[in-house]
């Protein structure tokens, strides 16, 4: 695929906001949560085989909503995935073949994802996977949020004081019985001034307490790591687990969140519930008496939610704790609709954009005809309604919390466009410490190759007393071992000597001047490759072995400090790829995916995310229900197999999501 400039893609992502900007109904908060039945994973004979294999096929893949079998591609789950990759790192390591490189990648990988990822699931804790957990994802503006000890508090009183008597001020001045050039009028508008400029650095001082409200937590937090600056996600959980009784997490968008459990929530009786008939858009007109829905959006939705249409959530649901934590979720309204048509099952709208909390479901669970008397009051549909209510209820609390949002079908290509800007960015001005750490690391690899030349010059020089394994272990022995056997064979006349003796000793004196010559050999070779660095510079100049472990010690005191940097950097690289290996494999704006790009949002993929933690999920728009795996660390719902259409169908990672 020809890829598009970065100028080019701003100005559709421009073009594209233009469209959507005046149409609610296509705002972020149109939340199509289940708006096209979810690809799952079928097992299928695959021919020649004989056995059955996972294959990802996209149930929906064709026009006439039939799986198109020609999409079909062999799954292998992520954890088998992790695993290989990491046994073979593994192996590199130990033979003594990995490079500096590799083996802090394998430290930093598998601290970030080994420790508590695929690896340490529920197989293998028992009993721990959390029972009867809802799903949702809290924050720190939860009552009971776990660790509030640690959050600066932000005392708002005198903002709010300093507010009001603006107010006053302001309601002297227009009351007409002011005249320019009276003391009084004077008086107050040198008031009005100087409780504008307190107002001013009031509003600076909440605002530089709200960027370190969380700085006691990330302190916290910090210490739970293995390795200062890499942050360990499980290491944190369980470490914050421990201190508050509730482990904590975080996502891509850097918030902290917290598990919510819902060991007693369930649905109260919905006899009375009221079930419109038809399209929601028509629906809400009905109700609204509004001629041109897209015209009196806005007012047409107020007016139907605040109708006998809707009721509020505590009224359907009980579910103490979500309420103790947040009790403005009680008031949020319900309304239940029946559009056969339809492929969406649930829409958030919300107070900030709409001036009221609304929740939409389409109550016909993809099987229903126009008309149908559905009873919403059955345990299976007041499961449904509840599945539906938990990926909602997701979104209404990243509102209150500041999370990644979710999206919709057509704002998701404008999130996509600019999230890889910005990434594209961020790598950019990445670049600068990531080169820094990459010319220590050409410098120390002369330095290294020198000091591990010397290292075999004293060996050689040591002429008795040797121990094997220094020879069988060294890390060159494993490329050249078998080639010095054979020429010592031929030079001395006999093979390795197993038992202690002179002769033995003079064997390995040999065998450690060859691995000499052809280590050194191998680094010019290299040089040549231009893959390595000019040994001889250093060893022209003729530095003792004291000398080299000096320089190697000072130079990578100076690199670490760049560490952090190179990680971040290569961590966007990666990002970046991912991102445009997705739009290569055919997700781009001038194709049909937006689906696509809606299921890769960081907002959406939680609200998924907390829908599998309940257990299950609806599966297509049949109403058909799919069991999934709870996980004892809330982040691993992401991983493949364990949420609905996880980020991992497309080959991407949790930090992949556009956030």
């Amino acid at each position: 695929m020809e890829m598009q400039s970065k100028f080019a893609r701003n100005m559709m992502a421009q073009k594209l906001m233009s469209e959507n900007k005046d149409n609610p109904f296509n705002s972020r908060f149109f939340q199509p949560s289940d708006a096209m039945p979810p690809t799952g994973q079928d097992r299928r004979s695959i021919a020649g085989l004989g056995y059955f294999l996972p294959v990802d096929v996209p149930k929906y893949s064709r026009e006439d909503g039939k799986a198109d079998l020609s999409d079909a591609r062999l799954s292998t789950p992520q954890l088998f995935k992790d695993i290989y990759s990491g046994m073979m790192k593994f192996d590199k390591i130990r033979k003594g073949e990995a490079t500096l490189d590799e083996i802090k990648k394998f430290g930093f990988d598998a601290s970030m994802n080994l420790a508590g990822g695929g690896m340490l699931g529920s197989k293998i804790i028992p009993n721990a996977v959390p029972p009867g957990s809802i799903g949702v994802f809290a924050g720190k503006s939860a009552t009971n949020f776990p660790a509030k000890s640690l959050l600066k508090e932000t005392d708002d009183s005198k903002f709010l004081q300093l507010n009001n008597e603006l107010q006053v001020v302001k309601n002297e001045l227009t009351k007409g019985r002011m005249n320019l050039g009276d003391e009084a009028t004077d008086n107050l508008q040198i008031k009005k001034k100087q409780i504008i400029d307190e107002l001013d650095n009031e509003a600076m001082r909440l605002l530089k307490n709200k960027q370190t409200e969380t700085a006691d937590l990330d302190k916290f937090m910090e210490k739970q790591d293995y390795r200062t600056g890499l942050a360990n996600p499980v290491s944190r959980f369980e470490g914050s687990k421990r201190e508050f009784g509730t482990g904590l997490f975080q996502l891509p968008d850097g918030q902290y969140r917290f598990e919510i459990d819902d060991t007693v929530a369930k649905m109260k009786n919905l006899d009375n519930v009221f079930v419109n008939q038809g399209e929601f858009t028509e629906v809400v007109a009905n109700v609204a008496g509004a001629k041109n829905i897209q015209l009196d959006a806005m007012g047409s939705l107020k007016t139907f939610f605040n109708s006998k249409n809707a009721v509020n959530l505590s009224d359907i649901l009980n579910h103490k704790e979500l309420f103790d934590n947040y009790p403005q979720l009680k008031n949020i309204k319900i309304a239940f609709y029946n559009d056969p048509n339809s492929p969406t099952y649930g829409a958030f709208y919300s107070q900030k954009d709409f001036g009221f909390d609304g929740i939409n479901i389409n109550a016909g669970f993809g099987k229903s005809k126009l008309g149908d008397n559905i009873n919403l009051d059955t345990p299976e549909n007041k499961e449904k309604i509840l599945d539906i209510l938990v990926h909602e209820i997701q979104h209404k609390i990243q509102d209150i919390e500041n999370f990644t949002p979710g999206s919709n079908l057509k704002e998701s290509s404008i999130k996509f466009l600019n999230f890889k800007n910005r990434v594209e960015t961020d790598k950019l001005n990445a670049y600068p410490e990531f080169k820094q750490f990459d010319n220590y690391q050409k410098e120390l690899s002369s330095l290294r190759d020198a000091q591990y030349l010397k290292q075999l010059d004293e060996l050689v020089a040591k002429g008795s007393g040797y121990q094997p394994r220094q020879l069988f272990n060294s890390s060159d022995w494993y490329q050249f071992g078998d080639q010095i056997r054979s020429e010592l064979a031929k030079e001395l006349g006999y093979t390795y000597p197993k038992v202690k003796s002179a002769k033995r000793d003079v064997w390995i004196k040999g065998a450690f001047g060859k691995l000499r010559d052809k280590a050194l050999r191998e680094m010019r070779l290299n040089l040549y490759k231009g893959k390595g660095e000019n040994v001889d510079e250093v060893l022209d100049q003729n530095f003792s072995l004291k000398e080299l472990k000096s320089q190697i010690g000072k130079l990578e005191r100076k690199q670490d400090k760049h560490f952090k940097g190179y990680l971040e950097y290569t961590k966007l690289n990666r990002k970046l790829e991912a991102l445009e290996n997705f739009e290569a494999g055919g997700h781009n704006l001038f194709s049909n995916d937006a689906f696509d790009k809606y299921q890769i949002i960081l907002g959406e993929a939680e609200a998924r995310a907390a829908q599998a933690r309940r257990g299950k999920t609806i599966l297509d728009n049949s109403g058909k229900y799919t069991n999934f795996e709870k996980t004892y660390f809330p982040f691993d719902q992401f991983k493949e197999g364990k949420m609905v259409r996880p980020p991992s169908y497309f080959n991407l990672q949790l930090d992949d999501l556009v956030t």
